[in-house]
């Protein structure tokens, strides 16, 4: 059975919480939909945010094919960087999934939202082509703002979205 990565972008989480979540996801898709899927958590830290999001995932992906790692760079922190990755650089938690399968994504959803009482409090995005092309920092940024915004301007009331 051929192994699945998925790889995640992540702000504001503790190792401890990305490794629950990462269990979590692994077994669900091993026992709901019969494959093998291995979970990558890169946190965002301070050194990669002004890193091209495309960059960083190819060259996960890319270390991944070649099976040239197990764990890719900035997947294992040292101490200190564990305490910048545990801080969310916004007020919200985040997670950015770079699936090529929608499934996936809503996987990582509720994996990473079954370990957490304040499901609202974490903010999903799965990553677009048009993502790719952004700085780290800058992404979070903008998707943390748009989450805001959606928590008070929901979609079924606006009329126009209505009509979609």
């Amino acid at each position: 059975m051929q192994l699945d990565h998925i790889v995640c972008l992540t702000d504001g989480f503790t190792q401890e919480e990305l490794d629950m979540a990462g269990k979590v996801i692994e077994q669900y898709v091993a026992k709901e939909q019969n494959r093998t899927a291995k979970i990558h958590f890169i946190p965002i830290i301070p050194k990669i945010e002004h890193e091209v999001v495309g960059s960083i995932l190819d060259t996960a992906a890319d270390m991944l094919k070649r099976g040239e790692r197990e764990v890719l760079p900035y997947e294992v922190l040292s101490p200190a960087e564990q305490m910048e990755a545990a801080s969310p650089s916004h007020t919200n938690k985040a997670v950015f999934v770079d699936a090529a399968v929608k499934d996936d994504v809503l996987v990582v959803m509720r994996g990473v939202k079954s370990i957490f009482q304040k499901k609202r409090e974490i903010v999903f995005a799965m990553v677009t082509p048009h993502a790719r092309k952004w700085r780290i920092g800058e992404y979070l940024k903008h998707v943390v703002e748009e989450h805001e915004y959606m928590k008070t301007h929901p979609p079924e009331s606006d009329p126009d979205m209505k009509r979609m």
